[in-house]
């Protein structure tokens, strides 16, 4: 059995396609496919589902990307320990915090940016695909360690022109169950005893801003985010609410300078 399989395993596993993972891994797809079915024959064991939509796992399937995700985890640890220098930093976060504070290191050859859901952040942080990722949840996970903290301010949001009270807005939410912004609305709706079927949920920064700009809409997001938009404004004094944001990295990982000189607020 060779790591590199358990790698193409992983990605089918994660992706649901043997085409998407032979894109993420630079592979023709017949040979993903053929390193799926030669690691089904040694095993013995149907891993996935196969279907018009996709590739699911089955319960064999589950059980050994289980055991996948620790020998990867491994191998990466191994692999750093012996690497002498690393290229650039592999630094992770999602698409909201990127976008405010990640900007100017896109620019810098010294990191390499990733933006994905923290869940699958906090695996690849596991995998040592990165060095630190930086999200606005706390994450609670033995392997890992918090490098630095920070309070972001947020506030309610909608545009200029829009001159409703925030009651006669359709209130804008994330779909990430995660997002800080979406808990903080849905905390503030119930503390306030407000009932509303008037909340729609969106699944990109871009389109909720898109939505905030040309419709009778609020938000609550960062003042960051705010500032940077001309077409918005705030309903609220600053700072209305803050959220805690965080730095992680595995235990075994040392100090990143660049982290002390992050400026959010």
């Amino acid at each position: 059995m060779e790591i590199n399989d358990l790698k193409i395993f992983y990605e089918v596993a994660r992706l649901h396609s043997t085409s998407k993972a032979a894109d993420q891994l630079n592979y023709v797809q017949s040979n993903v496919s053929k390193r799926v079915a030669h690691l089904e024959k040694q095993l013995k064991r149907t891993l996935f589902h196969r279907t018009n939509k996709g590739m699911t796992l089955t319960a064999d399937g589950v059980q050994f990307l289980a055991h996948v995700n620790c020998i990867l985890a491994e191998v990466s640890k191994m692999e750093a320990a012996f690497s002498i220098e690393k290229e650039s930093v592999h630094l992770g976060s999602t698409q909201t915090l990127a976008k405010n504070y990640l900007q100017d290191y896109y620019f810098t050859k010294d990191f390499s940016i990733f933006i994905q859901s923290i869940q699958e952040l906090t695996l690849k942080l596991k995998e040592g695909s990165l060095d630190v990722m930086i999200v606005n949840t706390a994450v609670n996970d033995s392997e890992l360690k918090e490098l630095h903290h920070w309070h972001e301010s947020i506030a309610w949001t909608t545009a200029i022109e829009n001159q409703e009270t925030l009651l006669n807005n359709t209130i804008l939410i994330s779909r990430d169950p995660m997002c800080p912004y979406r808990k903080a609305t849905l905390d503030y709706l119930a503390d306030h005893q407000i009932t509303t079927e008037a909340v729609i949920e969106v699944d990109t920064l871009d389109i909720m801003l898109s939505m905030l700009e040309s419709n009778k809409t609020v938000a609550l997001l960062p003042q960051k985010t705010i500032a940077a938009h001309e077409k918005l404004r705030s309903l609220t004094a600053p700072p209305f609410s803050q959220v805690s944001i965080y730095a992680y990295g595995l235990k075994s990982a040392t100090s990143f300078d660049f982290l002390k000189n992050l400026h959010i607020e």
